[in-house]
């Protein structure tokens, strides 16, 4: 198990979560959580210090990865040198997921387990890359394969949130609000994330999560509701 696993890992069971419950609140799947901490997925060491963040975790991931590892019990000549770590360390950070574009025939011949989705920016509206995502029982992490969306977040109004500027939002098409939860939605013809709530007066409050933040509230004519968010990706 590689440092940066290894504290995620050990950071998850001291808070006590599960994987499920760590991937609900960074508004990841569960999957992907297990397979980072495994070691069959590289995260960035940026994106590792987020998810530690939300386990109430401050320190470096790769030091306390090191430092996770000595105490596991490993005989003084198992250890790596001191060069070695370093070595190890400066691999590490420059180790970043394998993006592979498939081909046209490879896509035809996995069109039905495999659907490539287009990520659109959420200010320009352009389509600026493309997910590719495999289907389970016509779902995805859940969710019917056609109603869902993918868009790049375009600034850095929502770190409160724990949604980050260039971070992959997945977003689920739905008529329904439900308060607290983060959507995508078009007001004046601008598009945006906010946390949604209905008042007693049957507005919409608009907040981005920033503390002391007044909401804006809109009626359901000024908004169109696009989805709502059950996933981000870090971009780091």
């Amino acid at each position: 198990m590689n440092p940066i696993a290894e504290a995620i890992r050990k950071a998850r069971l001291r808070a006590g979560m599960s994987e499920k419950m760590l991937a609900k609140k960074c508004g990841l799947a569960e999957n992907y959580i297990k397979q980072v901490e495994s070691g069959r997925k590289v995260i960035q060491e940026q994106a590792a210090q987020r998810i530690l963040q939300v386990l109430g975790e401050e320190t470096d991931v790769l030091q306390q990865g090191s430092h996770l590892r000595r105490d596991s019990g490993e005989n003084e000549g198992d250890r790596e040198t001191e060069n070695n770590q370093s070595t190890r360390k400066q691999a590490v950070k420059r180790d970043a997921p394998l993006s592979i574009e498939p081909n046209d025939q490879w896509t035809d011949a996995l069109a039905h387990i495999i659907r490539r989705f287009p990520v659109e920016n959420l200010a320009t509206g352009k389509i600026v890359a493309h997910k590719e995502l495999p289907v389970l029982g016509k779902k995805i992490e859940g969710v019917p394969w056609e109603k869902i969306r993918f868009f790049q977040v375009a600034d850095g109004q929502l770190q409160s949130l724990r949604i980050y500027k260039d971070d992959l939002v997945m977003v689920c098409e739905t008529t329904e609000i439900i308060n607290g939860k983060i959507y995508v939605i078009e007001v004046n013809g601008q598009k945006m994330i906010r946390k949604l709530s209905k008042d007693h007066q049957k507005k919409i409050l608009l907040s981005t999560g920033s503390p002391g933040e007044v909401p804006t509230a809109v009626t359901e004519k000024q908004l169109k509701l696009i989805g709502r968010c059950v996933g981000v990706e870090f971009r780091v």
